[in-house]
């Protein structure tokens, strides 16, 4: 089964509580499937916001396995820019490491942000969430 990477709404709807949400994440980390990012961790951080909903933000991404940035994953995201602006298309350099990850790990991203997502050829979504 494919790695599914979590992005930083779908982190935040779970300290949120959304509906739902916390439920998937709980299957796939018993599927042993649930990483995240360096990326979505860094996103997280600039965000912060302490209280109780990010403690229960942290207790789930500081027990996750978490995918790095690396010369090959820069290398795709920048050729996933060079693309994407030519067409118009242009998204964050955040989400672009993300989807550079997802790609280059051959994972599922989890998020809820299909406008920007949905725009890089062969990135796999997972799911409606």
């Amino acid at each position: 089964m494919a790695l599914v990477i979590l992005d930083s709404d779908v982190a935040i709807d779970h300290a949120r509580g959304v509906p739902g949400v916390t439920e998937i994440l709980l299957s796939l980390i018993r599927e042993d499937r649930l990483v995240t990012t360096v990326t979505t961790i860094f996103e997280l951080e600039r965000g912060r916001v302490p209280g109780r909903s990010w403690d229960r933000l942290m207790d789930l991404v500081n027990g996750m396995p978490v995918l790095n940035l690396t010369a090959p994953v820069a290398r795709l995201a920048g050729e996933l820019a060079f693309d994407l602006d030519r067409k118009g298309a242009k998204i964050a350099m955040g989400d672009l490491l993300i989807a550079a990850l997802t790609l280059h790990h051959d994972g599922e991203l989890l998020t809820r942000n299909l406008r920007h997502f949905s725009r890089i050829p062969r990135l796999k979504l997972f799911g409606e969430i």
